[in-house]
């Protein structure tokens, strides 16, 4: 009997180690996690900062890149699948879209155009005359009366497709202009994020060793009007 007891004494204390240290381990794992996370803290004006904050206020945000070449760019499909930025230097280089942090943050909708930022963005005409879709029908043309379409300003479109490189958007939306005229809309916006290859030969250039961000943009429209 004490043989027995001696043994199961044994193999508790054993048991009771084994979970302790166990435990200092999983400990020092988080601390080390944590000291991780903490330690990555990105400047204001790196890709990497854009993107944490793109993605926290647009969980949609997507990201373009080539990661042999260093170079991305951010497309918001919130945004009318507006390329808000780009880089050449992964999440640490620059960031050379320009982007209102603060109005984005603020989340405030100005009624008539909203300024968010942005490399490029889809637009329509004619702003003014008799045929605007910036006025309404029988309102005067002044400033206070001009307002952009929701279509291109503060609506999302639709992701139909996404590649490492490529996105492919989709939006249909029934606009009527200053003179009346209704026009059903379908816009399909492709946002390609190109290679060092394909801006070489697009650009003619010498020299390869050169690190460059580049993408195309093709938008297709089809309309109809009543």
């Amino acid at each position: 009997m004490k043989i027995k007891i001696n043994i199961t004494f044994k193999i508790i204390l054993v048991s009771v180690f084994s979970l302790f240290m166990s435990c200092q381990g999983n400990i020092a794992k988080n601390i080390t996690n944590q000291e991780s996370k903490e330690e990555v803290i990105l400047s204001k004006g790196t890709f990497g900062y854009d993107k944490q904050f793109l993605t926290q206020h647009y969980k949609n945000t997507i990201v373009l890149e080539n990661k042999a070449e260093q170079s991305a760019i951010l497309v918001s499909p919130e945004l009318q699948g507006r390329v808000m930025t780009s880089t050449l230097g992964g999440d640490n280089g620059k960031s050379f879209g320009w982007i209102n942090h603060d109005l984005i943050a603020s989340k405030k909708i100005n009624p008539q155009f909203n300024a968010f930022g942005g490399e490029e963005r889809l637009w329509l005409g004619p702003e003014g005359g008799q045929f605007s879709l910036y006025f309404q029908k029988g309102t005067t043309f002044d400033f206070e009366n001009w307002k952009v379409p929701n279509m291109i300003d503060t609506e999302p479109f639709e992701l139909l497709s996404k590649t490492k490189e490529t996105a492919i958007f989709k939006k249909q939306k029934t606009l009527e202009n200053y003179s009346g005229t209704t026009f059903t809309l379908e816009i399909r916006r492709t946002i390609k994020l190109l290679d060092k290859e394909a801006i070489k030969t697009r650009l003619k250039l010498k020299d390869t060793s050169i690190s460059v961000v580049a993408y195309n943009e093709t938008v297709k429209a089809h309309c109809a009007t009543s």
